[in-house]
């Protein structure tokens, strides 16, 4: 297994693109901080500069060819369209969804149901499926935005993303 902190895996020019519970790995250091490390880089890809519209490393792949875990993927990366960072961060977004609800935001009877609700739904508020009145507005609204149909509408970074997380337990 590959491992590394996700912001720099992110600007480092790596993207996973099959980021899901099961590749996350929660390390806890005797005395240090819970560490979480990402694993299982099996279908990761090097964002390179496009050739024809496509990245360079899209090459070892057919056009159109979706790869991933459908509950956790991006609308572009289920359509097979062209992905950069941002399919990580929806996917981080999947997971934070879950780990507040404890359901994955959608489910449909099939993957490729559940790649079109992706692309065509919008998932209820977290605060909404679970209104016990501990999931802010300020963390449905980080949810809402790192899951964002539209890849430019979510964080610019996987770093500006941890850094609007680390506000919400700021003073």
């Amino acid at each position: 297994y590959f491992s590394a902190d996700f912001p720099s895996v992110n600007a480092a020019g790596r993207v996973h693109r099959d980021l899901k519970p099961a590749n996350l790995f929660v390390l806890t250091p005797e005395g240090g901080a819970d560490l979480v490390k990402v694993v299982d880089f099996g279908i990761a890809t090097v964002a390179e500069p496009t050739e024809g519209g496509r990245p360079a490393s899209a090459r070892l792949t057919v056009p159109g060819m979706v790869l991933g875990t459908a509950e956790y993927m991006s609308p572009e990366q289920a359509q097979g369209l062209k992905t950069d960072h941002r399919v990580d961060q929806y996917a981080l977004g999947c997971i934070l969804y879950e780990m507040l609800t404890g359901r994955v935001p959608h489910e449909g009877v099939t993957p490729a149901a559940t790649m079109l609700k992706h692309i065509t739904d919008k998932p209820v508020p977290p605060s909404k499926r679970r209104p016990s009145g501990v999931i802010s507005a300020a963390l449905d609204q980080i949810v809402a935005r790192s899951m964002e149909v539209e890849p430019a509408a979510r964080f610019p970074s996987m770093k500006e993303l941890e850094q609007e997380l680390l506000t919400i337990n700021s003073p």
